[in-house]
């Protein structure tokens, strides 16, 4: 007959191995869990010290991954190198051009917000242009407007932009407009020195960055930083309109005359908005004549 200890025992030996094994992971893991809940400020230190335990064993666990990164950043061909250079050169050049392109934008929307303050203050008629086109020569300066007879735009207007004057209408057609700039070497207007109201006339040189002040007399008060202004005087220009800036002054010995460099105020080579004055300076007849601006004897001019 079998003895019933004998078939207890088999059923014990039937048990897997790995299922002991389980049943004691679940009961430490139980008794960690029961103990952490229970009494945290005991277990708290323990954790920490087992962390400090742990620590180097991960770092050394570590290091064969490190090593085969630094390994592969060694071994990349400089093909590759090259290749990565292109493509950061590409993004730098086209990360200048977005911020150049922000510049203009912005430079545009000054120029613009001053447009509309000089509009503000102008009593005038007017009309608002846009420069379409512009041929800047040593022989010619003229610049193309979208505006024409149909806008009443007629010989001899003046152009100003948000800074100063510009230039004169030239010719006119049905839906253009051809101007004159300050700069070219066929232009002159009649100015005045705003600090002392001393008068002469402001002569182009086809050079767009530089004008001549002609018949200017040795004795005349003007100075570097000066501002000369429209004086009225003549057919085109009314009184009063910003023109162009000194420079330069020298006076040359042995004559009795300065030479007086400017610039243009205008932003002659960048302004696309312009205003076109209906108003000009009264007819020729009925002002001050220009040679009266003039030196008496014409063999002093340098």
């Amino acid at each position: 007959m079998a003895n019933p200890f004998d078939r207890q025992k088999r059923r014990f030996n039937q048990f897997p191995t790995h299922g002991y094994r389980l049943l004691i992971i679940g009961v430490i893991g139980g008794s960690v869990f029961w103990l952490n809940t229970r009494y945290p400020t005991v277990v708290e230190p323990v954790h920490h010290y087992g962390q400090q335990l742990v620590e180097p064993f991960i770092r050394l666990l570590s290091y064969p991954q490190r090593v085969i990164d630094a390994i592969d950043q060694t071994l990349r061909t400089p093909q590759h190198l090259r290749q990565e250079n292109k493509l950061l050169s590409r993004v730098i050049v086209q990360q200048s051009v977005e911020l150049q392109q922000l510049a203009e934008l912005k430079a545009e929307n000054d120029r613009l917000r001053a447009l509309v303050n000089m509009q503000s203050r102008l009593d005038e008629n007017l009309v608002n242009a846009e420069v379409v086109s512009s041929v800047v020569q040593l022989e010619q300066q003229v610049l193309m407007l979208n505006k024409g007879l149909r806008e009443g735009l007629q010989v001899g207007y003046p152009v100003l932009d948000a800074k100063g004057i510009m230039g004169r209408v030239i010719e006119s057609s049905s839906r253009l407009a051809k101007v004159m700039l300050l700069t070219d070497s066929r232009h002159a207007i009649p100015v005045r020195v705003k600090r002392t109201q001393e008068h002469a006339i402001l002569k182009g040189t086809g050079d767009h960055s530089r004008l001549r002040l002609e018949y200017a007399p040795d004795s005349m008060d003007i100075k570097q930083g000066d501002i000369l202004e429209s004086s009225g005087m003549g057919q085109y220009y009314p009184a009063g309109y910003p023109v162009a800036v000194v420079i330069d002054v020298q006076k040359i010995g042995g004559t009795h005359f300065a030479n007086v460099t400017a610039q243009a105020l205008a932003d002659i080579n960048h302004s696309k908005q312009v205003i076109v004055l209906f108003k000009q300076a009264p007819m020729i007849d009925d002002a001050p004549k220009i040679e009266a601006l003039l030196p008496k004897n014409t063999s002093d001019v340098p």
